[in-house]
């Protein structure tokens, strides 16, 4: 039960970073590749975190 409440703080953590990368790439023009960087994470997290409940209920 410890590991899933770990992963559902890490994926937590993944999400708020994804978040922040991806608004700080929006508001410096110059730094686009932080905001693609910020989708893909927020993206990866979301469904990492899907599998990861689904895998625990079985």
């Amino acid at each position: 039960m410890r590991t899933v409440e770990g992963m559902g703080a890490l994926i937590i953590v993944l999400i708020i970073l994804a978040i922040i990368f991806g608004v700080f790439g929006f508001v410096v023009k110059g730094l686009i590749w932080l905001a693609i960087i910020g989708i893909v994470l927020l993206i990866a997290s979301v469904i990492w975190g899907i599998v990861r409940r689904g895998a625990s209920r079985v």
